[in-house]
């Protein structure tokens, strides 16, 4: 359960790097987290990133598709080319 940082919490800067569990984000890297994680995507990779991300949500939906029309995972994988 989060706690309130209200009287813990201090402003040192604006815009500056941050360490964050030993990983440095920049102003304007993107931090994404889910329950199994948190990943910092630097700035300067964000279109290569969001690039791939979209081709592996495409795919993803075909093996989705695949599985939904009676393929097994090992068929769909095959047909996908996933591996």
């Amino acid at each position: 359960m989060p706690v309130s940082g209200k009287s813990r919490v201090r402003l040192h800067s604006i815009g500056e790097p941050a360490v964050i569990g030993g990983i440095t984000v920049q102003h304007g890297d993107m931090i994404i987290g889910d329950a199994t994680g948190i990943v910092a995507i630097p700035q300067a990779a964000l279109s290569d990133v969001t690039t791939r991300a979209e081709a592996l949500h495409a795919l993803d939906g075909k093996i989705e598709s695949a599985l939904r029309n009676g393929k097994t995972l090992g068929e769909a994988v095959k047909l996908t080319g996933y591996v």
